[in-house]
């Protein structure tokens, strides 16, 4: 049990975050830890509605809460036969469609259920032709979007399922570029190797998920694929989904003084149509930020082994270890910090903190999570797609898997505060972000009162536990096995 000294020690951390139960509805699920139970949110845009995708390997139960968390309905469902995880939805109205991945591994399974009626229908999809690699799949405005490559090409193809089962396929294809020094890597061959992250800017998302050496972040009207898979420049894709030939721009790291070390590790990360690069080897490091719009190198950061990070605004932290994820330590000297990110996979995150921009720069390694519960679908799972069996990247929903991935990774960091127009450094705290606020209330105020069990209990996830993100505001959801009741606790 947590002591009183650590509640207490909490209370100013939440003085000004606010974590109401919003909405709770009576429900009967198993007790059992081995009963493995997950939670996939679909937030509707349109009308603010929220559809709970209560799941096990038996069921599909939907709960759809009203805009103003009133409750609004619950249907029960078979769960589709040789399913495995949920890839994906569409969602248009009433229509709802859920993805899966299947055993077989050659097609996507497509559940359509009418929320209003009792009607459903289940059918597979077969995607492209023989000559086509599936890459990724992801669920972007409520529709429910696949990535494929032509085989040994440069060419990418986007196909795109609405609700009401419209398809679109977009094609592009960037012929005559080169993405890697090696003869004969093609595009598809570099995302088949590093298969691309599913990226939500607007969240603090952990270094666990930003070291992936490719990933994709939503613009507008089309979607941005960043290629660091060369050490020395990033490559950033377009993929309009109208159309719209896309582009290709390539942004070299910089130099930085390593002397006579070859080993060094990069990264990169994309926010708001800016370009934060990192390069790190033991004896150096550089932190560039460029405009993507006019290529443009905006701001430069660069420190040496033996001198200060000037620009951090916190202590060097390293997290997490192979028995305790929640180990913790501060490094005092810079040339600890080049060291450990040389030796590891390089990242950068970025996300915004009232009218400044918060950086985390550092590295991840990973470890193997232990404990019960619910597969999140996170980076590291094996699953079958109709490209074969791979190692997954991502997850179909990417709030809760970087909150996933943040209370299970072994990273070593720092945050810097950035001025939002400039790029200068500005002085004073960096605020925790919301999801360590969202653990540590989930650690003393409702995991112990759901397992109350001796050990580590960061590592027992809640039971159909899932985090998602709408009007700003973060929604932790879990079932209350105590009072048979699943809560939606707002946390703003």
């Amino acid at each position: 049990m947590k002591t009183l000294l650590t509640i207490i020690a909490l209370v100013p951390a939440f003085c000004a975050f606010s974590q109401d139960i919003v909405f709770d509805h009576p429900m009967e699920l198993s007790r059992s830890l081995k009963e493995q139970r997950g939670c996939y949110p679909v937030v509707d845009a349109k009308t603010g509605n929220i559809h709970l995708i209560l799941y096990n390997h038996k069921s599909i139960n939907v709960l759809t809460v009203g805009g103003d968390f009133s409750f609004k309905g619950e249907r029960m469902d078979d769960r589709p036969a040789d399913t495995r995880e949920i890839l994906g939805h569409a969602l248009t109205g009433n229509q709802l469609c859920i993805f899966f991945n299947t055993s077989a591994s050659s097609k996507i399974t497509r559940l359509k259920l009418n929320l209003e009626t009792s009607e459903k229908e289940i059918d597979r999809l077969e995607i492209g032709g023989d000559k086509e690699k599936y890459i990724t799949s992801f669920s972007v405005d409520d529709n429910f979007v696949v990535m494929q490559a032509l085989r040994n090409s440069n060419e990418l193809i986007l196909y795109t399922y609405s609700a009401k089962q419209e398809l679109s396929r977009v094609t592009h294809d960037f012929s005559g570029q080169k993405f890697s020094l090696e003869e004969g890597d093609a595009l598809e061959t570099i995302l088949r190797q590093w298969r691309p992250e599913f990226i939500e800017s607007k969240i603090p998302n952990p270094l666990e998920i930003t070291s992936a050496k490719t990933k994709v972040f939503q613009s507008d009207s089309s979607l941005i694929l960043t290629l660091d898979n060369e050490k020395y420049r990033t490559a950033v894709v377009s993929l309009p989904f109208d159309g719209t030939k896309g582009a290709v721009k390539f942004f070299n790291h910089g130099f930085i003084d390593c002397g006579e070390s070859v080993l060094y590790s990069s990264n990169s990360y994309l926010h708001q149509n800016f370009l934060y690069q990192f390069k790190v080897c033991q004896n150096a490091m550089g932190v560039t930020i460029s405009s993507v719009a006019s290529g443009d190198v905006i701001k430069k950061y660069t420190v040496q082994r033996e001198g200060e990070i000037d620009f951090k605004n916190t202590d060097i932290i390293q997290e997490g270890s192979e028995t305790n994820a929640d180990a913790r330590r501060e490094l005092s000297k810079t040339k600890q910090f080049l060291r450990k990110c040389s030796y590891s996979n390089a990242a950068i995150s970025v996300y915004p903190q009232r009218d400044e921009i918060v950086m985390v720069v550092g590295s991840f390694k990973e470890i193997t999570r232990g404990g019960p519960g619910i597969p999140m679908y996170s980076p590291g799972t094996q699953i079958s797609t109709p490209g074969g069996t791979i190692t997954t990247p991502g997850s179909y929903n990417p709030v809760y898997t970087g909150y996933g991935a943040y209370k299970f990774s072994k990273a070593v960091y720092f945050k810097s505060k950035l001025k939002n127009s400039t790029f200068d450094h500005s002085p004073g705290l960096v605020f925790d972000d919301a999801f360590k606020k969202i653990k540590n209330y989930s650690e003393v105020h409702i995991q112990e009162k759901n397992y109350m069990s001796a050990g580590d209990i960061s590592s027992v996830p809640l039971i159909a536990e899932t985090l998602f993100k709408r009007n700003e505001r973060y929604y932790l959801g879990y079932y209350d096995k105590e009072n048979k009741r699943y809560v939606l606790r707002e946390f703003r």
